[in-house]
């Protein structure tokens, strides 16, 4: 039995400032780099270990919780828990673009 594999979304720039948390670490801002509904990089000059928990806070929605997958240097690939849906990723996108 063969998978298919799991398509990409399309990743969204964003070079902005938001709300990130480690587990046991309090909140600080982060740059994210890209978003899609699927994940985000950011770019972080702190160490992270692949499988890391970590959330991400979008104004107006409730932290998102997602797991680190990639890390290559500076920066940090994460991937939702739960997929975005893609109106309310182009909702938050449009809002940050202001």
């Amino acid at each position: 039995m063969s998978k298919e594999p799991i398509a990409r979304k399309t990743r969204n720039k964003l070079e902005v400032l938001l709300l990130f948390r480690r587990a046991s670490y309090p909140a600080r801002r982060v740059e994210v780099l890209d978003i899609s509904e699927t994940g985000f990089l950011i770019d972080s000059a702190v160490d992270f270990s692949i499988g890391e928990r970590v959330w991400l806070q979008l104004p107006g929605l409730q932290s998102l919780s997602a797991k680190v997958v990639r890390v290559d240097g500076f920066k940090v690939g994460c991937a939702f828990d739960h997929p975005l849906h893609e109106a309310v990723l182009r909702a938050k996108l449009d809002e940050l673009a202001g």
